[in-house]
């Protein structure tokens, strides 16, 4: 154990307890960048993590193949806008359809 901990300490450098608090928080569930530097304080860990994954091939990065991405203001305005036009038009083509009923009758 402590032959891999020496192993890692010497590849990593003088800057080896940031890689081990990534790892640690990593072994924790926490898999998101977000999240592991919200958890290591605020540290900026997108160097640390490009090397872990390209230089040192520690750690890789996956993503699910359905990935849904939440939407973003402009997604949600053109969805209210386009809800509001549907909603305009059934409501004219509902008063014009009865408009004609009645004067048919």
């Amino acid at each position: 154990m402590t032959e891999g901990k020496n192993l890692l300490i010497e590849e990593f450098g003088k800057e080896y307890t940031v890689y081990f608090s990534i790892l640690e928080c990593i072994s924790r569930g926490l898999t998101s960048r977000g999240d592991i530097e919200t958890a290591l304080n605020g540290v900026e860990i997108g160097g640390y993590l490009s090397r872990m994954e390209k230089d040192f091939s520690v750690i890789s990065q996956r993503k699910p193949i359905l990935l849904v991405h939440p939407p973003n203001k402009s997604d949600t305005l053109l969805k209210t806008i386009f809800y509001l036009l549907v909603s305009i038009y059934l409501q004219v083509s509902e008063f014009d359809r009865g408009r004609k009923l009645s004067l048919s009758a």
